[in-house]
């Protein structure tokens, strides 16, 4: 398997950034200390002004490759550009404020190469988990893959999950379903996991927890809370007639409802735990509008809306106690 691993079945690492050097630094630190090492590092840098370029030069490492883009065009085009580069049967992507841990490429190449012929001629992706830590680097959550076999069959059953930079997708599968949607405003991983879905590919996982994400460094379109509203609204309807085809007429039409309610509920109550009020009732309000007031659905997004609220209060409280330690140590 060593010599297979090492010759016929390749990696491209692409690593996706925008104005974030010192966390993309970072996240090209944890690419270059796997143990599989990949063929080609891809960092594509869409658009900004950073160091980031002569950094990357001054490592000497043929491997990598630069390609930066004139003007800010998105994760997902940046995406499109690294899976346009790459040159290797599979493409791991690396968003830059999470970290792979050193096996991550190692542990999905071995799950690749023991698959039979038949099960690689369906398969789009391998995935693996992420635990999620804090910026003091405790760990605060776990997410471990979801979505197994045909992925038509599990998201039914169980819904989507996808995680960021957790993918190992086959190169070939993703340049069939026309690679990531540049035209959406939010919801790409979903998307791609939908559209993989639909033209019936599979997903096998490693349930281990082999990415970290720091869940305090993440900054995400959730700061713009009508563009966020936006591009969930966008997604759902794009998929509607799908779920549609895949529930039954009403049943896909409350599939989509309560999509957008668990992710609009869950942005609002992010808000008001921050005090930022006016975001939190224009999440809300455009929440309960998609219900269209139906009494199940507005419990679902209430209940949602209170789990998230009460979760980040207290994340928030934890922080200020933590730093205000800090800052006790510090005087005395």
């Amino acid at each position: 398997m060593e010599a297979e691993r090492m010759t016929q079945n390749r990696v491209s690492a692409v690593l996706t950034t925008y104005q974030r050097a010192e966390l993309a630094k970072r996240a090209l630190h944890s690419i270059l200390g796997q143990t599989l090492t990949p063929a080609e590092i891809i960092v594509v840098e869409d658009a900004g002004h950073t160091d980031l370029a002569g950094w990357i030069s001054a490592l000497g490492r043929n491997e990598i490759k630069y390609v930066r883009h004139e003007s800010n065009q998105g994760l997902a085009a940046a995406r499109n550009t690294g899976l346009r580069v790459a040159q290797s049967e599979l493409i791991a992507y690396l968003d830059d404020d999470d970290e792979w841990l050193p096996t991550r490429l190692e542990e999905q190449v071995d799950r690749y190469l023991s698959l039979s012929p038949d099960q690689r001629r369906t398969l789009a992706a391998i995935q693996v988990g992420c635990k999620i830590v804090n910026s003091q680097g405790r760990q605060v959550g776990l997410n471990l893959p979801l979505n197994q076999g045909n992925l038509r069959d599990s998201i039914i059953r169980q819904g989507a999950a996808t995680p960021s930079s957790c993918f190992m997708f086959v190169r070939s599968a993703l340049l069939k379903v026309n690679g990531f949607d540049e035209d959406l405003i939010s919801g790409i991983d979903h998307d791609i996991w939908m559209k993989l879905a639909v033209a019936g590919y599979s997903n096998e996982i490693v349930k281990k927890p082999l990415v970290v994400i720091t869940g305090d460094d993440r900054r995400t379109m959730m700061s713009d809370t009508k563009r966020r509203v936006a591009g969930i609204a966008q997604y759902v309807d794009k998929w509607t007639p799908t779920y549609k085809e895949w529930f039954g007429g009403e049943a896909g039409e409350i599939y989509a409802r309560k999509y957008f309610l668990n992710v609009i509920c869950c942005l609002a109550g992010q808000k008001f735990a921050q005090r930022r009020f006016r975001d939190g009732f224009f999440a809300s309000n455009a929440a309960f509008q998609r219900a269209r007031w139906r009494p199940d659905l507005l419990l679902l997004g209430t209940v949602r809306l209170l789990q998230t609220f009460l979760s980040s209060a207290l994340h928030q409280l934890r922080v200020a106690k933590t730093r205000l330690s800090s800052s006790a140590g510090r005087i005395e």
